[in-house]
């Protein structure tokens, strides 16, 4: 079994688990969360991302200059 990562038409990364066989057992959708040092604090960030990874969905977090 591998894990692919596919870009889609619209932008949005997708994660795709291959069977042996080539065919495709489930498809995951990657959330993105842009942190912001200014508007919130970290902890609200860090606990959407664990609501979203209760949900069985990938979490990738974003932050330029942190």
């Amino acid at each position: 079994m591998e894990a692919i990562v596919i870009l889609t038409n619209s932008g949005e990364m997708k994660n795709v688990t291959k069977i042996n066989g080539g065919d495709l057992e489930k498809e995951k959708k990657i959330f993105r969360i842009q942190v912001s040092r200014s508007k919130k604090p970290l902890f609200f960030y860090l606990n959407l991302a664990k609501k979203h990874l209760k949900m069985d969905y990938d979490v990738e977090l974003c932050a330029l200059g942190m």
